[in-house]
């Protein structure tokens, strides 16, 4: 089995925890995210990827939506995330304790 590792960020509860699945397809992200709305956000992370719900994280007053996130090298994000490899590879560029040593959570009010 072809076990892919993937990082899940968790933002209410403060977490940063490794997952795995043996493909990462949008069902099995949605999945592993327990995302409620119907899209999800792909972008680009120091040449891996980052999945996040498109509605809170696409700009505008859409991010009222979701008042908890991280910021992680540079770019903030709302709700809870998903880093896998980018496309063509099997493996993380970026190491959880990289993560771990950038990431800055927040809860607005």
């Amino acid at each position: 089995m072809n076990n892919r590792r993937g990082i899940l960020i968790r933002s209410r509860e403060q977490t940063i925890a490794e997952v795995f699945s043996s493909q990462w397809d949008n069902g099995e992200i949605k999945e592993v995210l327990r995302d409620n709305w119907q899209d999800i956000a792909f972008f680009t992370i120091r040449g891996d990827t980052i999945v996040v719900s498109a509605l809170p994280n696409v700009g505008g007053d859409r991010q009222q939506h979701h008042r908890s996130g991280f910021e992680l090298f540079g770019r903030r994000y709302y709700g809870d995330a998903l880093i896998i490899a980018g496309e063509n590879r099997d493996t993380l560029q970026i190491t959880p304790p990289e993560i771990v040593s950038d990431i800055r959570f927040f809860q607005e009010d």
